[in-house]
């Protein structure tokens, strides 16, 4: 039978495919973002620090730090006694006694572990007792305040205290100087002797 043959008179059949489903849209899932109050230590911080920056040392090692404000210093030198004070951020006129050299060294070890960003700044942390209470040496993104040279731990000292600049302008002139044990800006880790070094380590 012919396929004109097959045709039934009258009727008519038209083929449509079938129509696709609607697809169905499922809601982006959106990302929500915690909103809270800055707490108080980034208020602090945001007062007390400049933002961090990379400062070249006359050692040529570079490290990352944030330049205190004034009004840090402010904070932290409340409580030190009237004699070592004036030497933080003054030429001293005389040399320190060794109750001045302990707290000048500890002084400093607090301002280094505020300001150090990369690295960090390690110090061996003791209980109320004095007894050894975390690890004994520096993690890998923290250096013992003993390992910086002696000209590159003055030159941090002064460039916290705003007297020479971050942009290494200053360094041939710095590394000029005879960088020595500054009595106003005693090094953290000091190289001293005897009972003052235990002090200062305690």
């Amino acid at each position: 039978m012919s396929e004109e043959n097959s045709q039934i008179p009258g009727a008519t059949c038209t083929w449509e495919p079938p129509a696709p489903k609607p697809e169905i849209l499922k809601p982006a899932r959106l990302s929500v973002v915690e909103d809270k109050p800055s707490t108080p230590s980034e208020f602090r911080d945001l007062a007390e620090f400049e933002p961090a920056e990379l400062v070249p040392l006359p050692s040529g090692k570079k490290v990352s730090l944030r330049k205190p404000r004034p009004l840090y210093f402010v904070r932290v030198r409340k409580g030190l006694p009237q004699s070592v004070a004036a030497r933080v951020q003054a030429a001293p006129s005389s040399e320190p006694t060794d109750e001045e050299l302990i707290t000048l060294a500890k002084f400093w070890v607090r301002v280094w572990k505020d300001i150090f960003v990369n690295p960090r700044i390690w110090t061996p942390a003791t209980d109320p007792l004095g007894r050894p209470a975390g690890p004994e040496e520096p993690g890998e993104d923290e250096i013992d305040p003993q390992w910086v040279r002696p000209e590159d731990a003055e030159f941090i000292m002064r460039w916290a205290v705003g007297e020479v600049a971050s942009d290494g302008s200053d360094l041939a002139a710095f590394r000029d100087r005879e960088a020595g044990a500054s009595v106003g800006t005693v090094r953290p880790g000091a190289d001293v002797s005897g009972d003052t070094a235990q002090r200062i380590s305690a």
